[in-house]
């Protein structure tokens, strides 16, 4: 078997951190102007509790975008003998040999809503502990993954829905 792998759609990954980049700044930006007023501790008459829930909120966003996006952008490198997972904003990289791997499963997720949605295909690679969801819309080369690891060793647990969780879509094949 060949080397196989899958990159990063930069065109939707670019716009992506740009987002989160921007949260990111107005964090920064709202935690400066917090600490800039003179005499900070000292006059508490200043609208200095809109300017901390306005940090409460930007934070917030940005921890939230940065995790969604931390769990969809997810590529993978599959050989003869292991595959391989990069996480790239968790800067996690983690590799398998085929028996620790349980199985795969694809999916299809929906972005929008009706009539404006869009569907994407995914795998899903299950370990003992986690679960790896590969998605179509963030990955080039997908197809030829997808092909090569129905003629791999790893067991097919077939094609399934997911449920929307909180922050992260749920399989039932996890643990």
């Amino acid at each position: 078997m060949k080397i196989i792998k899958t990159y990063p759609n930069i065109f939707w990954l670019i716009p992506n951190l740009i987002i989160l980049s921007f949260f990111g700044i107005m964090v920064l930006i709202c935690l400066d102007w917090i600490f800039e007023f003179n005499h900070f501790f000292i006059n508490s008459g200043d609208n200095k509790i809109g300017m901390f829930i306005l940090l409460i909120l930007m934070a917030s966003t940005f921890l939230a975008f940065y995790h969604k996006l931390s769990n969809e952008f997810t590529y993978a490198v599959l050989n003869s003998e292991k595959v391989k997972i990069f996480q790239l904003l968790k800067f996690k990289i983690i590799s398998f040999n085929y028996n620790e791997i349980k199985g795969y499963s694809n999916s299809e997720i929906y972005y929008g809503r009706v009539p404006l949605y869009f569907r994407s295909k995914s795998i899903i690679i299950y370990s003992e502990k986690n679960q790896f969801e590969l998605i179509k819309l963030f990955n080039f080369n997908f197809e030829t993954f997808s092909k090569e690891i129905k003629k791999s060793k790893i067991t097919y647990f077939g094609k399934e829905a997911y449920q929307t969780g909180i922050f992260k879509r749920k399989y039932k094949y996890i643990n």
